[in-house]
């Protein structure tokens, strides 16, 4: 199954993507910063959920989504971030 997480960088995505690849499945990551993404993703896409840049690139041919995204920014609040990712 190929797999996006959006916020694959923090904690819990990176975990997320480390049991999705263990388990066989092909694993985007929709990331801010490149630099930060875990080893174990097949593919990045960078982007920002707040702005929407990137997003459509990021859901091409995936199946499931899983967003862990938020926000600790001033003015990124957190309630903006996970709608926007839905609506992709």
């Amino acid at each position: 199954m190929k797999v996006l997480i959006a916020g694959a960088t923090g904690g819990h995505g990176r975990a997320l993507a480390e049991r999705l690849k263990r388990d066989g499945h092909r694993v985007r990551g929709f990331v801010r910063d490149p630099s930060r993404a875990p080893a174990c993703l097949d593919e990045v896409v960078v982007g920002d959920a707040v702005t929407g840049a990137g997003l459509v690139r990021a859901m091409d041919g995936v199946e499931v989504a899983y967003s862990f995204v938020h926000a600790l920014e001033p003015g990124r609040g957190d309630r903006r971030c996970p709608r926007c990712v839905r609506g992709a």
